[in-house]
């Protein structure tokens, strides 16, 4: 069989088995600033990462920081650039536009164990990129931080504090000319825990 017809059949299994879900709600008591945001997403760009990532359940993945008293997600992303005056620009968003029905059908916040302080460092991070204005990398390269993608945003959000959450890991993706974090690859640090799961990928 064509290789290419292989891989739309996998996509529409995928598609088939991450559909549109129901609203849901956040407590927001259980948030600290510099907790991460995993989602598995409902776009095409969404399916290849979880197909290209066999460990992982999430496809996307961002900061949380609290932004002039809101809780926000900056996060980066393709597909998204109507909301962002047509340019694919780091993104800031609510926490029920991050997680909508039509973006998300899997989703947690996670947290790395370390004090509150770093945490909140961490966050100042991630908001001092979306302020730069960085676009989006569809290159994905992580040699490059004049654009980011999503797992290398959290990654740098943490190095700026000496961490190394992704630990080293990372691997070859076929859009990619060199290997690059998956959000398994964060979500695997043994210091991380899904500490507020909200809603789980359907099973097919």
């Amino acid at each position: 069989m064509n290789k290419s017809l292989i891989f739309i059949l996998v996509l529409l299994i995928f598609c088939i088995g991450c559909q549109s879900g129901a609203e849901f709600f956040i407590d927001e008591s259980k948030l600290q600033e510099g907790d991460i945001a995993f989602r598995g997403g409902t776009s095409v760009s969404s399916y290849v990462v979880e197909i290209a990532d066999k460990n992982g359940i999430y496809s996307h993945s961002g900061m949380l920081v609290k932004y002039e008293g809101k809780w926000k997600i900056v996060h980066a992303v393709p597909g998204e650039e109507n909301e962002t005056g047509g340019i694919q620009y780091l993104k800031m968003d609510d926490l029920d536009l991050f997680f909508a029905p039509d973006r998300a059908c899997a989703g947690c916040f996670a947290r790395y164990d370390t004090t509150p302080e770093v945490l909140e460092k961490v966050a100042q991070e991630a908001i001092r990129w979306w302020k730069k204005k960085i676009l989006f990398d569809n290159d994905y390269l992580m040699t490059d931080t004049t654009k980011l993608y999503c797992s290398q945003l959290v990654q740098l959000s943490f190095e700026s504090q000496g961490i190394d959450v992704a630990q080293g890991r990372c691997h070859k993706f076929p859009l990619a000319k060199e290997m690059v974090i998956y959000p398994s690859d964060i979500l695997g640090n043994p210091k991380i825990t899904r500490y507020y799961i909200l809603k789980e990928k359907p099973k097919n």
